[in-house]
C-alpha cells in the first residue's frame, strides 16, 4: 500500500472516531438533560396537583370535625339523618373553594 492511501485511511478513520465520540457524548448527554427535565417536570406537575388537592379539601375538614352526627346512624335514612345531610351539604356548598355541586336525590337546587 502507497504511503497516501494509508494516511487517507488514517484520517478517515480517526475522523469516523472522532465523530463517533462525539455524537454519542452528545446523544448522552442530551438523554441526561431530557430525563433530569422530565423528573422536574413531573415533580412539579405532582407537587401542584396535591396542592391544589390540599386548598379544596382544607376547608372541608373543619366543617366536617365541627357536624355533630346523629349517634346512630342505621341504613336506612331517618328524617334526622336526611337533616343532617342537607345540612352537611348547605355548609358544603358556602365554601367558595369546593367547586362541586353536591345533589341529593329528591332535593331541588
Amino acid at each position: 500500500m502507497s504511503l497516501r492511501v494509508t494516511i487517507l485511511t488514517l484520517v478517515v478513520a480517526l475522523l469516523l472516531a472522532t465523530v463517533g465520540a462525539i455524537g454519542g457524548f452528545g446523544y448522552s448527554y442530551t438523554q441526561s438533560s431530557l430525563d433530569d427535565l422530565s423528573d422536574r417536570y413531573l415533580s412539579a406537575v405532582s407537587r401542584g396537583a396535591a396542592e391544589g388537592v390540599d386548598n379544596l379539601t382544607s376547608h372541608a375538614l373543619p366543617l366536617l370535625q365541627s357536624i355533630k352526627p346523629p349517634a346512630q346512624l342505621v341504613p336506612a335514612f331517618t328524617e334526622e339523618e336526611r337533616q343532617f345531610a342537607l345540612s352537611l351539604v348547605q355548609m358544603m356548598r358556602a365554601e367558595e373553594d369546593l367547586t362541586s355541586d353536591i345533589l341529593i336525590p329528591g332535593e331541588v337546587s
